[in-house]
């Protein structure tokens, strides 16, 4: 089974002007590399997202952007986990004909994160895949609180979306 998100925001960019809104999936691969065409045929073809967002790739520096051949309609921005431990990366497709381009990010062996301004005709926003490992601690809470000063800079809305493994969040309280 997969699980993936998807939702729609308020963009107002000129691909959708007459609807105002992109559709965007982010989803948690756990090793992309096998699972090319399930995300070409599940996700691609049956919901045409403007935007796609994926944790766990697993893929390396030594794998090529070709690996997403099959969704030739994407531009492919992504972070590989640093070194040659398994798991981790993180990616984003974005349609041709979507003005974005990559956004710089502050580097760091604790958060893998990528991040992409999307420019729209009415207004612009950062859409961004954070990876935080379960077994990361506060040291890797400051790397994301990094991540966010570095983020408000650009002065633009900003989406956060994938997997940050806080499973002690108290969501009724907010702590």
């Amino acid at each position: 089974t997969h699980i993936f998100w998807w939702w729609s925001f308020l963009a107002g960019h000129e691909r959708r002007a007459d609807i105002g809104f992109l559709n965007c999936v982010v989803l948690n691969a756990r090793s992309i590399v096998r699972k090319v065409l399930d995300l070409y045929f599940e996700v691609v073809l049956e919901l045409s997202p403007d935007v796609i967002g994926i944790t766990e790739t697993w893929l390396r520096n030594d794998i090529a952007d070709s690996i997403f051949s099959c969704c030739r309609d994407y531009t492919v921005f992504r972070f590989d986990r640093l070194g040659m431990k398994r798991g981790g990366g993180v990616a984003i497709l974005t349609k041709k004909g979507i003005l974005c381009q990559s956004v710089d990010l502050p580097t760091d062996s604790l958060l893998e994160a990528v991040c992409v301004l999307i420019k729209g005709k009415l207004n612009s926003f950062l859409f961004c895949v954070v990876y935080r490992s379960p077994t990361n601690d506060s040291d890797c809470n400051e790397a994301l609180l990094r991540l966010l000063r570095a983020l408000e800079l650009y002065n633009l809305p900003v989406v956060i979306a994938g997997d940050l493994n806080l499973p002690n969040i108290c969501w009724s309280n907010l702590t």
